[in-house]
């Protein structure tokens, strides 16, 4: 029997996950496609410098990646704060 990823997910619950996942990753870990991923080389680096690349890389990478969703992500002052806004229905597969 095969694994059948977010078998039995609902689409909203699915593209959560996904973005969630997509967050997760460690830019360079995924082969052949070490673009994917968030940069952890300068989490030594000052918080405000880290946390602007930070943002930007998320931002950028969720709404390329994951077309049925955006994402807005800010600083809360308590971590980062990530708001994600799922698309209407489109032409899913």
């Amino acid at each position: 029997m095969a694994y059948e990823y977010g078998k039995g997910l609902n689409r909203e619950e699915r593209i959560a996950k996904n973005v969630r996942d997509l967050i997760e990753l460690e830019k360079g870990t995924v082969p052949y496609d070490r673009e994917r991923g968030v940069h952890t080389t300068w989490r030594d680096k000052p918080e405000e410098r880290y946390t602007a690349r930070t943002l930007s890389d998320i931002t950028d990478m969720v709404n390329a990646r994951e077309t049925r969703a955006t994402v807005a992500v800010s600083n809360s002052g308590n971590g980062l704060s990530v708001r994600l806004t799922i698309n209407e229905e489109d032409e899913e597969a």
